[in-house]
């Protein structure tokens, strides 16, 4: 829409004091050309854009970035996905780590209390 409005703004008919009237040449037919996306015409001394194009290739080109785009959010919603398995992984990883210290300490503790009671006999 935006490069339409552009188009329109460049090929809108000159204000006649810019232009004699003698210099401007009169055509029957339409001429017609492509220009990026937009067919434009000229035809009575002035110039209308009558919209997007829809060659081949550009449906194809279309096509394929919506098929990338898709593809993409769905890359980014897996990502999302394995970031948080991962924190959830390293969240585990820890509470393990601290239970096995505990574990470690309490059995270390107990040694200590047996060799003590077992010494003192």
């Amino acid at each position: 829409a935006r490069r339409r409005g552009m188009l329109q703004r460049v090929l809108k008919k000159p204000k006649p004091s810019q232009t004699p009237e003698s210099q401007v040449p009169k055509y029957t037919d339409p001429v017609s050309m492509v220009l990026g996306d937009n067919r434009v015409t000229y035809h009575n001394g002035s110039w209308s854009v009558e919209g997007p194009v829809q060659s081949d290739e550009t449906q194809a080109l279309r096509k394929l970035v919506t098929r990338l785009e898709m593809e993409n959010q769905s890359l980014r919603e897996e990502r999302n996905t394995l970031d948080f398995k991962v924190n959830l992984l390293m969240n585990m990883l820890a509470l393990n780590k601290l239970d096995s210290e505990r574990a470690s300490e309490q059995l270390r503790r107990t040694l200590q209390a047996t060799m003590r009671k077992s010494g003192a006999h």
